[in-house]
């Protein structure tokens, strides 16, 4: 039998469903040499488990990492590399941060940066059988990026949301985030053809939902006039295409920053474009915690709540993201926080622990001893552990009292009463869609408590047999039957990457 040439995305549990497609799984395919195609197996471990008697010592495994997930994925490597010895390459944020650490715990070679143009060396030097320890795919440029992923290899049925980006990088230095530091503050813009192209693929394919992934929608970074406006103009561009060449049962979800409440105009093109939610880092609701993480132009209280109902006005309804255990925090701040949240109706929160991810400046400055917050012993390396709990030790209050405050702003924001009360104030008035919204908050929460939906593949047994129910009927309300292949966007034509 012919080596494959094995994709696999690690999960910290296999439901046999996930709300976001892993986007790097149909890049990478749809990298792959034409002549080797024919040998590609994807695999989520979300949607099912890995059968190790499958693999053979001749295949070709790829495996790509967050710091949420290494110490499991670390645990598939040793297990491929015992029972089948497999030659493991690894990619992912965590490993370009951490190619050491990567091989250290098995994988016989590393892949930093990007994976698109990269990856048609590691395939050809495999099967040449002169694969190197070490390549660095670096930041390429948008044109290059993987024009035609490969959905039609993975199990699009059983995922909510398809995951498509426009751009990489953020503009933005916010000192938790790992984003621009690996990926650049230039935005690296995609073709909008290709954009479209993918969206009404996947459309053939039964979504009806995508989450635009990109790690900031709305341009800033105004200092540099040019590079804004190229990234201003693509976004109107590709904002009408959305609007007027994708079926118009499409809807879209994004993540961007509080910036663009001020930006009418841009709220209106979204709004026609159907965008309709983008997770918002709200973080802090106070001046000083904002600017304990360099998001001094954030909003916080009246103005805060009044930029999310600007937001909300035009249909974009908001995930508010916040961050808990931030230096200058106190009881009262979550307090506070549970305020706020409740008074924005915003359609969703997520509150997450303050985390020092490596590769972010907090990261660099707390293993320095530079922060008031500091690293507890023994947690230079927490994603190692067993049980990560709180890396870091904050100034005034105590692990267990961080731990209360996500319980209390969790069950809050997601009991009963809460979600019908934000439920009609977003319009939701049928009793189906009232059911539905409610489903759908419960899952939320169940599934995404502590980490949020930015680490899906982080999920615990926490997503238990209650919450499996409960997908499969989302997965019901949110997938459409299958539609023909627009016309040149044939599923299974492969190109030679260039």
């Amino acid at each position: 039998m012919d080596s494959c040439i094995r994709l696999i995305n690690p999960s910290n549990i296999c439901s046999g469903f996930a709300a976001v497609t892993p986007r790097w799984m149909p890049i990478i395919a749809g990298a792959t040499p034409a002549q080797f195609a024919d040998r590609l197996v994807l695999l989520d471990e979300a949607i099912e488990p890995i059968d190790y008697d499958e693999i053979q010592s001749t295949d070709l495994v790829a495996l790509s990492v967050h710091t949420l997930n290494a110490r499991r994925a670390y645990e598939k490597i040793q297990r491929i590399k015992e029972t089948s010895g497999a030659t493991v390459i690894v990619g992912g944020i965590h490993a370009t941060i951490f190619p050491e650490e990567v091989l250290d715990h098995g994988a016989d070679t590393v892949v930093t940066g990007d994976g698109d143009l990269v990856w048609v060396d590691v395939v050809n030097d495999f099967f040449n059988g002169t694969l190197q320890r070490l390549y660095h795919g670096g930041r390429i440029g948008g044109p290059d990026f993987v024009s035609r992923p490969r959905w039609d290899l993975m199990k699009h049925e059983r995922y909510l949301m398809a995951s498509v980006h426009t751009t990489r990088g953020c503009p933005e230095n916010c000192s938790f985030c790992s984003v621009w530091v690996t990926d650049g503050r230039q935005m690296r813009i995609r073709p909008t053809d290709d954009i479209i192209d993918e969206i009404n693929t996947l459309c053939s394919l039964g979504f009806r939902f995508f989450i635009l992934a990109d790690d900031n929608f709305y341009a800033v970074g105004k200092k540099n006039q040019k590079a804004y406006q190229q990234v201003m103009e693509q976004r109107y561009e590709l904002m009408d295409r959305l609007a007027m060449d994708v079926p118009s049962e499409a809807k879209f979800f994004t993540q961007t920053t509080l910036r663009v409440a001020d930006d009418l105009e841009f709220l209106k093109a979204m709004e026609k474009a159907r965008i309709r939610g983008a997770l918002v880092g709200i973080e802090s609701v106070d001046r000083d915690g904002l600017q304990s993480i360099k998001k001094e132009f954030n909003k916080t209280g009246q103005d805060l709540i009044d930029a999310i109902a600007r937001m909300q006005a035009h249909q974009v309804y908001v995930l508010g993201s916040f961050i808990v255990g931030l230096e200058p925090d106190t009881e009262e701040t979550f307090e506070t926080m549970a305020r706020v949240a409740n008074a924005s109706h915003m359609a969703f929160a997520q509150f997450v622990k303050y985390t020092p991810f490596p590769g972010t400046v907090d990261w660099f400055h707390m293993i320095n001893n530079k922060l008031p917050i500091k690293l507890a012993p023994g947690m230079e390396r927490y994603w190692l552990l067993e049980k990560m709990g709180l890396p870091s030790r904050h100034p005034r209050l105590q692990p267990e009292e961080i731990q209360n405050a996500l319980r209390f702003l969790w069950d809050g924001f997601y009991s009963t009463p809460q979600i019908m009360k934000r439920a009609r104030r977003i319009g939701l008035t049928r009793p189906s869609a009232l059911l539905a919204y409610w489903l759908i908050s419960k899952i939320y929460k169940k599934i995404y408590f502590r980490h949020g939906i930015t680490a899906d593949s982080a999920r615990t047994v926490e997503a238990d047999r209650l919450v499996k129910l409960l997908g499969n009927w989302a997965l019901r309300l949110f997938k459409a039957k299958g539609r023909p292949d627009p016309p040149g966007l044939g599923l299974t034509e492969v190109r030679e990457p260039m």
